[in-house]
């Protein structure tokens, strides 16, 4: 096949052909399958969809809006083997600085002790570790995602326990557990690590259902003592 056939078999594909010339997707961007292509295809796509990848991570990987490239992660992606693995070898930075991130993160929480510090900190993780892009790439099917994946549940299953053993508000570091373990909702897990985030989650919630039942006593009896008092 000529590459004027290839040009002409991309351009019939609007949305492909958006991604690949103009580097444009969305949320609501319906790519063809790859098996709607033979290999040679494919193999001609790979380079100019690696381009398109890294050009979108590029520019909104610190930007607010990473719809497209949330996109472009989640969807199959249109290239060879060879060039997957080249986008996996491009997304080794994000993947050793998120790692680097999540181990400061958990250094931070063992050693701070005020309350308004740790409620930054549990933001962090879903600003930072927990967040859209990683939740996207931890779908993929490799290896490097999968060790990825099991690194970053351990260290928040750790700093869990770091904040259960905290002296502080009991409900405080309730709402704090409970929003770290809810992170990983819709998160396929090892199944020790879920059982662990579970348990965390738990703990929490029963605590808290806890705190609410003494706090709707305790308003009661307060109710009580001024209706005695009035009558």
């Amino acid at each position: 096949m000529s590459e004027q056939q290839f040009e002409n078999i991309l351009a019939e594909n609007e949305s492909l052909n958006n991604l690949i010339t103009n580097q444009k997707i969305n949320t609501f961007t319906k790519l063809p399958k790859k098996s709607d292509f033979d290999s040679a295809f494919i193999d001609w796509l790979s380079p100019k969809f690696y381009n398109s990848f890294t050009s979108i991570y590029n520019a909104q990987i610190n930007a607010k809006n990473k719809s497209g490239l949330i996109s472009i992660i989640r969807s199959e992606w249109l290239c060879n083997e060879e060039t997957e693995h080249k986008i996996y070898d491009f997304l080794k930075p994000h993947i050793e600085k998120t790692i680097q991130q999540s181990e400061n993160l958990k250094l931070k929480f063992n050693n701070t002790k005020d309350t308004e510090e740790l409620v930054k900190l549990t933001n962090e993780i879903d600003e930072d570790i927990i967040n859209y892009v990683n939740k996207v790439l931890f779908t993929k099917k490799n290896e490097s995602i999968r060790v990825f994946k099991e690194k970053l549940t351990t260290d928040s299953i750790e700093i869990c326990q770091i904040l259960r053993e905290k002296r502080m508000s009991k409900d405080v570091k309730n709402i704090l557990i409970s929003s770290i373990t809810e992170s990983f909702n819709n998160i396929s897990l090892e199944k020790s690590q879920s059982e662990s985030l579970n348990v965390h989650l738990s703990k929490a919630k029963s605590s808290m259902t806890i705190s609410v039942i003494i706090g709707v006593i305790l308003a009661l009896f307060a109710v009580i003592r001024l209706i005695m008092r009035l009558s």
